[in-house]
């Protein structure tokens, strides 16, 4: 609905709404009743049923209903519901508890997929609590900087030499312990603070990429960005500032963009890829393979690097088509003058794989997995010390 408000106007959703009502009235019964509460959403109260899957019924039929074809001034459309059921006595004995559970079924609902129906039950009320307050920890969470930025390594595949990290946030929650990434990032995404997550982390990794280059290890530093940052209006003034408080050197800062955000980027979104670049910051597209977009954006994009999605990595060691499709990549992207990382590398198999196809870096559990910065920095400096005086040996031993 809201699509069809944005790119038709509201005269036309208004029109809509106004059909969605007429569907809705000639689906149920004359002792039942229809109201819209408000945008889009609509409360229908069955009055006198016997069984709950009566319920289920019109659900279903209101299902079928609104999703059949639309025509408005010439225009087709299709539309799709999500809907709750709350009962009474079971749920509530007050309109206002019944309408609230009901509320909570529709979302769940919607979580589920959308275009179906669910029943209230008590856990959708705990989740939703749990929630809540899950959202409310974020945001102090956010706001009191505990968002803090892990380093996870980038190897050089022929030199074994770590190269790159990762920033990656965590957050530590100090009666719950660590949540994870998978939880608070897309809970980020949806209340609107997955950008000060970025821009934290952009921060501290900048400040940390200093601090090591100043000990002697100049290391480009990655981190994610979201298409709410290419979005936002003053995303390019933000890395500035992260580059010139931190006084970082910008070719030691790597953004990296899912490929799913790459679909529908415009006009807009490609100047400001080019004015990160022409700060000397790198570019490199993430979890590539899995955002079903054409590969002729690989040629309009100035991109310097290309991540292989760990999903082709997971079954790399014995599955044929996998094994296909991640040389073809390297091979695509080294004819396009592109660096190539392996993510989620956690077997030697894979590696070994990856090396005799000369995929240029790999990162995963079987080098290292995310890491506090300190960390990070003994782990780089144990790793590329071995790494020298094992190529020092054998260099003598070649002479001998």
């Amino acid at each position: 609905f809201k699509r069809i408000n944005d790119s038709m106007g509201h005269l036309i959703g208004d029109r809509l709404l106004q059909k969605i009502a007429n569907r809705l009235n000639q689906s149920i019964r004359s002792s039942d009743t229809i109201a819209r509460l408000g945008g889009d959403e609509f409360t229908v109260i069955l009055d006198d049923i016997n069984r709950p899957e009566d319920a289920a019924l019109l659900a279903e039929k209101l299902l079928h209903k609104i999703s059949s074809k639309l025509v408005i001034d010439g225009h087709e459309m299709f539309v799709s519901c999500s809907v709750g059921i709350s009962l009474f006595p079971l749920h509530g004995d007050d309109n206002q508890t019944l309408i609230k559970y009901a509320d909570i079924a529709m979302y769940q609902a919607k979580e589920e997929g959308k275009n179906c129906y669910r029943f209230y039950n008590q856990d959708m009320s705990d989740q939703n609590e749990a929630r809540l307050q899950l959202e409310t920890e974020l945001r102090h969470a956010v706001s009191d900087g505990e968002i803090s930025a892990y380093y996870q390594p980038k190897v050089c595949i022929k030199t074994k030499k770590i190269v790159g990290f990762e920033a990656l946030a965590r957050w530590y929650h100090t009666d719950s312990g660590f949540i994870s990434p998978a939880v608070f990032i897309p809970l980020a995404e949806e209340i609107g603070l997955v950008g000060k997550i970025d821009l934290a982390i952009l921060e501290q990794a900048c400040k940390e990429g200093k601090r090591w280059a100043q000990q002697g290890h100049n290391m480009k530093i990655a981190v994610n960005i979201s298409g709410n940052d290419f979005n936002h209006p003053d995303f390019l003034s933000m890395v500035r500032r992260a580059l010139e408080q931190s006084d970082i050197d910008p070719q030691y800062l790597e953004l990296e963009i899912t490929e799913g955000v790459l679909i529908g980027f415009g006009q807009a979104q490609l100047d400001l890829m080019r004015q990160l670049v022409a700060l000397g910051v790198s570019l490199a597209i993430d979890d590539f393979g899995t955002g079903y977009s054409s590969l002729s954006y690989l040629k309009k994009l100035p991109v310097q690097t290309l991540k292989i999605d760990r999903s082709f990595i997971k079954s790399l060691d014995h599955d044929r088509k996998d094994q296909v499709l991640v040389a073809a990549i390297i091979n695509m992207a080294h004819s396009l003058g592109l660096t190539v990382v392996a993510e989620g590398v956690e077997e030697l198999s894979q590696l070994t794989f990856l090396e005799a196809n000369l995929c240029d870096m790999s990162q995963g559990y079987l080098c290292s997995p995310p890491i506090p910065a300190d960390q990070a920095f003994e782990l780089l400096v144990r790793t590329n010390a071995t790494c020298e005086c094992t190529s020092d040996s054998e260099t003598s031993a070649e002479i001998t």
